[in-house]
């Protein structure tokens, strides 16, 4: 199965959920997902939208909150009801990327899909959470084109794999993307015992990691196992 982008693959798994009645996407930047996914209603959330989303007025089913995640959160919780499906494509740290995970929990039903965006970084300078710095590399060697940045998201996958024993990964084949299942792990070991080990994780260990919990999965593969949620 073909999903290029991160729309197609968000509809392509709204699709095999039935339809994506509610949609919730955390980093809208300049709406280039936020647009195309297909939801009856859908939620984005950007400190700093690239965009005026007042010229979005006729998509009456779009909603938007020009505040922080964290902010939003503590505004929704308890008054909006639960998402079908999550897009983190944020801040691109392992600190926010978790307390987006984490909160959004609250805002979830027992199928809920997520879909979390920079699991796996392309060199070690897209792998650092400071943006300066990934920058001031860049510039260092001379390719300041390149504005590749994943951060330390992929810390989020050992995170859940570790501690979220109600939750199982799979990392797209092919794209730097996690779906977040909310389906119990199969027996297996579990890599890390202390959030102090998942904080110390580097570049290096991502490349390991792509043996196990980064290993990639096909699409086909994770739809499959949609089906079979509740």
């Amino acid at each position: 199965m073909t999903a290029t982008t991160s729309a197609e693959r968000l509809n392509t798994i709204g699709s095999r959920l039935g339809g994506t009645q509610r949609y919730l996407e955390i980093g809208v930047a300049r709406g280039t997902t936020f647009f195309q996914v297909n939801a009856v209603e859908k939620h984005g959330v950007d400190p700093r939208f690239r965009f005026d989303p007042c010229t979005r007025s006729s998509h009456s089913h779009e909603h938007y909150h020009p505040i922080s995640s964290d902010d939003y959160f503590k505004q929704a919780i308890g008054k909006e009801a639960p998402f079908d499906l999550i897009f983190l494509d944020g801040l691109h740290t392992y600190s926010q990327t978790l307390r987006d995970f984490l909160a959004s929990q609250a805002l979830a039903h027992p199928r809920t899909v997520w879909l979390i965006d920079d699991t796996v970084p392309t060199d070690a300078i897209a792998a650092d959470p400071d943006l300066q710095r990934v920058q001031a590399a860049r510039e260092a060697k001379g390719d300041q084109t390149d504005q590749t940045w994943m951060g330390d998201v992929f810390k989020l996958v050992a995170f859940i794999h570790s501690f979220c024993p109600q939750f199982s990964c799979y990392t797209v084949d092919g794209h730097g993307q996690t779906v977040v299942l909310p389906k119990p792990q199969e027996e297996g070991e579990r890599l890390f015992t202390d959030v102090s080990e998942i904080d110390r994780l580097s570049y290096v260990d991502t490349i390991l990691m792509q043996k196990n919990l980064l290993k990639a999965t096909p699409l086909e593969e994770i739809l499959t196992k949609i089906d079979s949620l509740n």
